[in-house]
């Protein structure tokens, strides 16, 4: 679905039937700019991985196929996080399995060369500095250890940094922030939140952040005025507006799980708003310097 006016009015783009066994479900979706937009997910029963790119803002979406030519990855991998920091490159997470790259906006994929690493999450400021989350995993495929891992070239080359994860030796982030100055929010499940100043030389450490919650929390993102907000499951909604030191609540009247937040131009209102989105189409809308209930929330989809 698309919005050009805040969220108050949403045009469907594309619909499947999900008892389709073919048909396609998306787990991430990167827009770059008015026009450049992927997504990416699995196809069918075998899950096999499977992208799709918009080259006009949505209006039309060709299907690229690229887990039947990608390499390196198993022959059923699906893909849960595409992320692209110009038009022609990029990098789709295979959790568990690794990383692709491509240097031609998606039709051809090779494996990135990230000794040492178990991706299962990929971050990035901007289009130069980003980090990869690593789990050393044992025979059961649980994490036993996280690690980050850093590139300051676009992807082009990582290193292994040092982290303290206020003594946890694995912790699963389900969202990562990090700002120009370098201070980082990480929020994962059961209330997961941390927060660091990353360090250039030497052990970063990591803190909990106060007033986080016991539900598992899904991301992170900043409005325009510097405050740090957290959603996650059972509605929850977080605010911080001292740099992730301490958080609050904000009432969202929803019982839905949230997973993605966005801040945009409302040009009808003269401001810009919050948006949440959560299951079954839930969409919630909020003024992000005062915030108060829900403006606006979508019906369930079909």
């Amino acid at each position: 679905m698309v919005s050009r006016d805040g969220a108050r009015s949403l045009r469907e783009l594309t619909r499947q039937d999900p008892r389709d066994p073919d048909a396609h479900h998306f787990f991430a979706v990167c827009a770059l700019d008015e026009r450049h937009v992927w997504a990416c997910g699995a196809q069918g029963e075998d899950d096999t991985g499977v992208l799709w790119r918009s080259s006009d803002g949505g209006a039309f979406w060709e299907v690229l196929m690229a887990g039947d030519r990608a390499r390196g990855l198993e022959a059923g991998a699906m893909y849960t996080q595409v992320h692209f920091t110009d038009p022609a490159r990029g990098f789709l997470v295979c959790a568990g399995d690794g990383i692709l790259a491509t240097a031609d906006g998606g039709r051809s994929w090779t494996p990135a060369a990230i000794p040492g690493a178990t991706p299962f999450g990929l971050y990035f400021r901007d289009a130069r500095r980003g980090w990869v989350v690593s789990h050393d995993l044992d025979a059961r495929r649980i994490p036993v250890r996280t690690r980050l891992f850093g590139t300051h070239d676009g992807g082009a080359t990582w290193r292994a940094e040092s982290h303290d994860f206020a003594g946890l030796d694995a912790v699963d982030v389900a969202g990562l922030r990090v700002d120009a100055e370098g201070n980082a929010l990480l929020c994962g499940p059961e209330g997961m939140l941390l927060r660091a100043h990353l360090a250039p030389h030497g052990t970063t450490r990591w803190r909990f952040a106060r007033g986080a919650v016991a539900d598992d929390l899904n991301c992170v993102a900043a409005s325009p005025d510097g405050a740090l907000w957290v959603a996650g499951e059972c509605g929850v909604l977080l605010v911080s507006r001292d740099g992730g030191v301490s958080f609050s609540e904000v009432a969202t009247q929803t019982r839905r799980d949230l997973h993605a937040l966005a801040f945009v131009d409302d040009a009808a209102a003269g401001r810009v708003i919050g948006l949440a989105f959560g299951d079954r189409g839930t969409i919630l809308r909020f003024d992000p310097v005062a915030p108060i209930a829900p403006m606006r929330e979508a019906a369930p989809w079909p």
